[in-house]
C-alpha cells in the first residue's frame, strides 16, 4: 500500500518506470509468499485465517492493478506487462488460499481418526 503510494506519487501516470516499480514489488510479494506460506499453516485456526488472508491479498492486488490502469495513462505493452505481473501473484495467492482450507481439514478429522481408527481396523 504505502510502496505503491509512493511511487505513484512520485511517477508520471505514462511511465514504464511506474509498471516496472509495481512489478518489481509484485515479484517480491511472490517470493516471499513462496518462503513462508508454510509458516502459517500450523492448526485450525491459522489454516483458516490464511485462506481468508491469502484470499484477501489476491483480491487486493487485483483491486490495486485496476486502479493503477483506471488512473493511468500507459501503453498497451506496459498495461499487459502489469496484468502479466499481476495474474501471477493472483494465482499464488489464489491458489494457496485453496491450499491452506484444504489443510484445515486434516486439523478436524486426524483426532476423529485417531480416536475411531482402532476400533474399525483392528481384527
Amino acid at each position: 500500500g504505502v510502496q505503491l503510494r509512493t511511487i505513484r506519487e512520485r511517477l508520471s501516470r505514462k511511465s514504464d518506470a511506474l509498471v516496472m516499480a509495481v512489478c518489481l514489488i509484485f515479484s517480491q510479494l511472490r517470493a516471499k509468499q513462496l518462503v513462508s506460506r508454510d509458516k502459517f499453516l500450523k492448526d485450525l485456526e491459522t489454516c483458516c485465517a490464511s485462506a481468508n488472508d491469502f484470499q484477501r491479498m489476491s483480491e487486493q492486488v487485483e483491486d490495486v492493478v485496476q486502479d493503477l490502469i483506471d488512473h493511468s495513462e500507459l501503453p498497451d505493452g506496459s498495461v499487459k506487462m502489469l496484468e502479466d505481473s499481476c495474474g501471477a501473484l493472483v494465482s499464488l495467492y489464489s491458489g494457496d488460499a485453496v491450499f491452506a482450507a484444504q489443510k484445515a481439514h486434516s486439523y478436524i478429522f486426524e483426532p476423529i481418526w485417531d480416536a475411531i481408527s482402532g476400533d474399525l481396523f483392528d481384527r
